[in-house]
């Protein structure tokens, strides 16, 4: 008997018939079996006219929710774009600072924005789309693009700034807008108790001069002590040039370097010099402690002894700590990590449970 006698003919035609002789569940058997693709033909004899798929719901993308994102206009009109599109009801900021000039001779109080050219919306990107290639009403509103290396290719993507930073930027605006006056050097005339930030002129760099001193600690890789110093005159030095500092004894207590203090740095080990870099800036008793590799000269043990005075650094004496490191494990260690690639940032993460250093291994 041939086979052709028990098969209908759409076996041997391309989609002929319409029901082809096989067996199996009826199309409505299974739920999840919802939407239907009709062909006309298969290379295996059997037509698929009436086969039934089950359908997958569509995977959202990043930009069909809503962001904030960074846009950028040409010089001095993001004022005109913000308030544009506040009107048409998009939620936007627009980072401004009051700032005293000399406008004709008269002194005048000026509303300019703290970053020129940019400003902040929220929504999707799409629904920003319609206001950044709207050339009749805003033909200067851009987003404002990061690049990003796809194999050899350089692809532009819509910046999105996450929702933690931008309230740290409005909490910043904030605090400064009623404490704090704007102006160059050329206007000397302010109430006495005004805090005044001088952006122009020669006292810019004295300010900055000031700040570095006062604010900031630095630690570094190789230590960076005065050979013919103590390890007491070489804290000393540093806090002569401060304000508001710690007693260096007590410091150096604190590090457990109490009875080292006069040994020269020549007599101490790797560790105990990193400690007294460590307990010099911390002497200053500066706002922010920063850390250029301090284990990245130390082995494995004496690494971690470090770490754990920078870590009760922050803790207990309430400092700013950040630590610059090619040493990936001890990130694990710090609230907020940012890792940088060819030259800029590629990835910031929040971390909500940091390690302890006892229990970091590399």
């Amino acid at each position: 008997m041939k086979v052709d006698e028990w098969t209908s003919e759409d076996v041997h035609t391309s989609g002929g018939g319409e029901f082809p002789p096989c067996a199996g569940l009826t199309s409505n058997a299974l739920p999840e079996a919802q939407s239907t693709v009709s062909a006309e033909s298969s290379q295996t004899g059997v037509s698929t006219r009436n086969a039934h798929i089950a359908s997958k719901p569509k995977a959202q993308k990043e930009e069909d929710f809503p962001h904030w994102y960074a846009l950028r206009t040409t010089y001095g009109r993001e004022k005109k774009a913000y308030d544009y599109m506040t009107a048409k009801g998009i939620t936007a900021f627009y980072p401004t600072t009051d700032t005293v000039k000399l406008i004709k001779g008269k002194r005048k109080v000026v509303t300019e924005s703290r970053l020129p050219n940019i400003f902040f919306a929220y929504g999707t990107e799409e629904q920003l789309k319609s206001f950044v290639y709207d050339n009749v009403n805003l033909p200067f509103l851009r987003f404002y693009y990061r690049h990003v290396h796809v194999g050899r290719r350089i692809e532009k993507i819509p910046m999105i700034v996450p929702d933690y930073q931008m309230d740290s930027l409005k909490i910043i605006c904030a605090a400064d807008a009623d404490e704090i006056i704007i102006s160059t050097d050329r206007i000397d005339k302010f109430q006495k108790g005004q805090v005044v930030r001088i952006i122009e002129g020669k006292f810019k760099e004295k300010e900055l001069i000031k700040y570095r001193r006062n604010d900031i600690g630095f630690v570094f890789q190789f230590y960076n002590l005065i050979q013919n110093m103590t390890v007491l005159e070489n804290v000393e030095l540093a806090v002569q040039l401060c304000k508001d500092y710690l007693d260096p004894i007590t410091i150096l207590n604190k590090v457990g370097l109490g009875k080292r203090k006069d040994n020269f740095p020549a007599q101490l080990s790797g560790g105990e010099q990193q400690r007294v870099a460590i307990a010099r800036a911390i002497a200053k008793n500066p706002k922010l402690l920063l850390c250029d590799e301090p284990t990245g000269a130390l082995d494995y043990k004496t690494g971690k002894q470090i770490l754990k005075l920078l870590e009760d650094t922050c803790r207990k004496e309430k400092m700013t700590v950040i630590i610059i490191t090619h040493n990936a494990a001890i990130s694990l260690i710090a609230d907020k990590i940012i890792k940088f690639k060819n030259g800029g940032v590629d990835e910031i993460i929040i971390n909500k449970n940091p390690k302890r250093v006892e229990d970091v291994e590399w």
